[in-house]
Formats: structure tokens, sequence, C-alpha cells
């Protein structure tokens, strides 16, 4: 089953936007609908077979494979009329053949490939179609034209087409000598009316010169005359090319029909050559992405199986990093969840990435549901089956709902819907509503969907939730920060430790006066100082390791519960 519960999270993800990349590594038009209707799938067995495509796929142009799909257009219509009785012209049929040549040379390149055998077994299964390559390529030339040898009868009749034309060019040749003296001729050249040769004469000299008009230039001042001497052997020429175009459409109706008889096999070889086309841009996208196969686990079995677990390792936003190389400026996360803690909640200053970190998730979740490799060093997903979201503001004028009233009808739909097997997104709980009501509301909806086991990863403004989320067993902070020295978001993130608000600093930094900003401070509580202080210091002990060895962006138990202090745990307001 494809869709359902990943739908409506699929537009606040922007997962067209990855289709819209991934279409540009198709390469026929078949390959980017292929790629317009791929959908996450919440079939476990069908998720593992379009990721092992990706993969053997990827394989295969690592190595220096490459499959040709044939012509970039969909002649799937050239078929249908075909199959209808319908006439090809030339270059349509010599389009036919390209496709039918293609199908076969990409068939026998994969067929019997140990190492692939997805895409082999699926290349096997294209139709022979060699008597239409070599049928088709005997008749009509690349150039769409029907070629001399493709029928004795047309070899001939071209033959005495020629024969004719050249005695026509001896007649009009002497005629236009001859009148060229008698100064009657408008231009010294021989061209043709109406399928016949006819020479430029002057309108005034007109009847000095014996023959038929069959057209008069637009000034009135050129008649196009064929002499008299021309017409017997005009007419020879005419009948044979008439004869000649007869056998033309002869063989080009005798081509399509075979086209049409062998339209079930075209067709299925189109759609197979569609999805390898599909598979093969699914690998070049994970090239361009540097991505790597995700593992997705099947369903935990009964009580004595593993934990479902959701990691990311140095993960990035598919369309910040960029299938254009962008990847190099894009602050990757990292991130484990499991069955048992899989409610994660991101606080951090405004700006700082909390909203990109939760959709970074969301999205590469979608990514490997569909069967896509995501740009990941490494990355595990419990089988989902539907992902929903709450992001942004999306209330409705019409209905004349608030921001917090929408907010609180797209969680009740979410409720309605998900199950334990979901994945779920809310951005910026508890906000839109008086901040102790509305942090006690966020808190119990964490609670809630902790219960239901979801996974969920949320964003919030509000110091309370950060406080319940640090004192429930099943739950997470995590938290984005801002430069000490520039305040500049450093879109790092950081589980196991509630963010920082620093909005004092900033006040301050943007010239607040410095009486406001003290007495702003006298106002916050001894144990909200101090744990602020201590939030602090451990952001700046994450540095220094991190600096040192590379990395960071975890926080050990013993230092997130110092963190969360006596009486609760900062967050930002």
């Amino acid at each position: 089953m494809s869709l359902g519960g990943f739908e409506s999270a699929g537009r606040l993800l922007e997962f067209d936007k990855v289709l819209a990349q991934l279409s540009g590594y198709a390469r026929t038009e078949l390959g980017r609908e292929k790629v317009a209707g791929l959908e996450p799938s919440d079939d476990l067995l069908e998720v593992a077979t379009r990721q092992q495509e990706t993969t053997e796929s990827r394989r295969y142009i690592d190595g220096g494979g490459s499959l040709e799909f044939g012509p970039e257009q969909d002649i799937s219509e050239l078929i249908h009329r075909a199959l209808l009785g319908g006439l090809l012209r030339g270059e349509e049929l010599y389009a036919v053949r390209a496709f039918a040549r293609a199908a076969r040379v990409d068939r026998d390149e994969l067929s019997n490939q140990e190492s692939l055998p997805l895409l082999s077994s699926l290349a096997s299964n294209i139709p022979e179609l060699g008597h239409l390559d070599r049928e088709i390529g005997a008749a009509i030339s690349p150039a769409g034209e029907v070629v001399d040898y493709a029928s004795p009868l047309l070899a001939r009749l071209r033959a005495e087409s020629r024969q004719a034309q050249t005695r026509l060019n001896d007649i009009m040749e002497r005629n236009l000598r001859r009148f060229q003296r008698s100064e009657v001729v408008q231009e010294p050249i021989i061209t043709q009316r109406n399928g016949r040769m006819v020479l430029l004469i002057k309108t005034e000299m007109r009847y000095r010169v014996a023959g038929i008009v069959h057209d008069v230039s637009d000034s009135g001042a050129t008649v196009f005359v064929e002499p008299m001497a021309a017409v017997d052997m005009g007419n020879r020429w005419r009948e044979a090319r008439l004869a000649e175009d007869r056998e033309v459409e002869r063989v080009l109706r005798q081509l399509s029909i075979h086209v049409g008889e062998t339209a079930e096999d075209l067709l299925l070889a189109l759609d197979i050559v569609a999805r390898l086309d599909l598979d093969v841009a699914k690998a070049r996208y994970s090239s361009a992405l540097r991505a790597t196969q995700p593992i997705i686990e099947e369903l935990e079995d009964e009580e004595q199986g593993p934990r479902r677990r959701l990691q990311l390792s140095r993960a990035r936003h598919p369309l910040l990093a960029g299938a254009g190389g962008l990847s190099g400026s894009v602050v990757p996360i990292s991130l484990s969840m499991d069955s048992h803690r899989g409610v994660l909640l991101i606080t951090g200053p405004n700006a700082g990435g909390k909203t990109v970190a939760l959709k970074t998730v969301g999205l590469l979740a979608m990514m490997a549901h569909a069967g896509l490799h995501i740009p990941a060093e490494e990355a595990r997903f419990p089988g989902f089956d539907g992902i929903y979201a709450d992001i942004g503001d999306q209330q409705s004028i019409l209905e004349s709902l608030s921001t917090f009233s929408s907010h609180i009808t797209n969680l009740l739909g979410i409720m309605r819907r998900a199950t334990s097997r979901s994945l779920v997104l809310v951005d910026e709980l508890g906000t839109s509503t008086d901040p102790e009501e509305g942090a006690a509301l966020a808190s119990a909806v964490l609670r809630h969907f902790q219960q239901m086991g979801v996974f969920l990863v949320g964003t919030t403004h509000q110091r309370g939730v950060a406080r319940a989320v640090q004192e429930h067993p099943g739950m997470m902070n995590a938290s984005v920060d801002l430069d000490p020295t520039t305040l500049a978001p450093t879109y790092q993130l950081t589980v196991g430790l509630p963010g920082r608000s620093y909005a004092l600093t900033i006040a301050a930094r943007l010239g607040l006066p410095q009486e406001i900003i003290d007495d702003a401070s006298a106002g916050i509580s001894p144990v909200e100082q101090a744990t602020e202080s201590l939030l602090r210091e451990l952001q700046q002990e994450r540095r220094t390791v991190g600096g040192a060895q590379g990395g960071g962006g975890v926080v050990t138990p013993r230092r997130r519960q110092a963190a969360a202090g006596t009486g609760g745990a900062a967050g930002y307001g």
C-alpha cells in the first residue's frame, strides 16, 4: 500500500521538491512519469525491494555501467495509433526502431548479472524485439526517410524517377538558354510550382513563350511557365513520382501494421525500460547527494523482540544538501531514538534550525519509504505506516480558525490516524496561547503520544514543555545553539540538552539599554539562572570536546540530569 498516511505530510515536508530533483536524473519522458508517481509505502517488503533496486543501480553506475533507454520521447501514443490501424511516418517508425534496439541492448546488458539480481530479473522480462528492429532498420533511415532498398519495386520506381528527372532537367536547361537569348527570362533559374518544372518569365513577355502558366509572383511581374517542350517528360517524371509515393506509403503501412501487431510487447518493454530509468535516476541522485541505503526495520517481535530504532548519523536535509553540490555548507545532524524513548523535543533560539532538523527527520523517513537513499553516513528507521505532521501556520481563514485552534485541530486529526507504527512531527508545541496553559497542554499531548508508542519529533518555545520532557523517562530533549561570539546560528543538534534562550544576550547585542537588561535579569528566578549557567557550561564543554574530537552532539545522562536542576529545566521563551 502506498501513500495513505504519508500524503499530507509529504506536502508539508516538500517531498515533491525531492521528486523534482530526482526527475532531473531521468532520461526519458516515461522515466520522469515514474518519478512523478513515486510514493512512500508502508509495505515493508515493497520498501526493501525498492531500496535494493536503488542499491543495485548505484553499484552498476559506480562500476561504469550505462543503459541506453532509447528515445527521450514517449512513443506509447505511436504504438496505440498503429494498434488502431493508423499510419506512422518514417521518423515515427524510426523512433520505434530506436527504442526496440535500446530495449534489446539494455536487456542483454543486464540479463544474467549475478551481482544485480533484481535489475537482471527485471530486464530479462523485456520481450524480444529484434525482428522489429531489423525490419524497420532495413527500410527507414535515421533521418526517417524510406530507403531505396525498402522494396525491389521502390528501387525500380526511384531509378525511373531519377532518369526522368535527369532528362527533364536537360530539356529545361536547353529552353532556359534559348529564352535567355530572347530576353524574356526574369531570372535564369529553374524551379518548381505544383510539382512541375518551370521557368521565371517576364509577365509582359508571357505570350512569346509557348507553355503552361502554373503560378504568378506576388508582384505580378513574373509568371512561372512550363515550356511545352517539357510537358511530356514532365508528365513521365510526375507519374514516376506518384508511383514512388504509393510504394512508399505501402512500405510505411506495412511497417505500421507490424508495430500494431507487436504493440503488447512494445508497451511491456516501455514500462520495464521506464522502471529501469527510474532506478538509474535514483542511483544517480544517490551519488549526487553522497547518500547511503537506510536500514528499514521489520516490526518488532513479541515481548522478546528488539527495540525499534530511529537513528541518523550525520544526516543532511536533501534540499539543502543539494544534488547541486552544496553539501559542504550544510551542518549534518545525528540522533538516536528507540521505542522506549521515542519522543524527541528540540528547543533553541529562533532561526537556529529547529524546524529544519524536524523536517530533515521527516523527509528522510519519507525518502527511505519511497526506496530512495538518504544523505547520511548511516540511517535506520522503523517501518512506519504513516508520517503525520503539524508544521507551520495552517489556519483556515474561511473557517475562522485561530492559529492555536488550527494546531489543535491538526493534532486531533493526527491522534485519530496515527498508530504505534507512525512518525509524528509537531512544530511549535504549546505556542499561540497562554504560556502556562500552552506548556501544560503540550506536555500532556507529548505524554499521550508517548503512551501510544509513536515516534515523535517536536519543537517548542516553552520552558515548561522542556522541563516535562526532561523528567519523563520515555522522552528526550535536544537543542540547537548560537555561536557565543557572533550569535549566528550553528544549526548543530545536541541530543540530551535543552536549548538556551539567548533572549537577553540578543536584546543587549541589538542595543536595548543595559538598565532594561539588568531589570529583566533580576526577574529571573535563581533556579533558572543556575540552570542557564549550567547549560552555558555544558554547551561550552560540548564545543570544546567536539572541536577536539571532530564531533559531538550527545550529552551523557548524568550531565543531562544535572542540567535539569532542582526545580526545572531551562529551555527558552
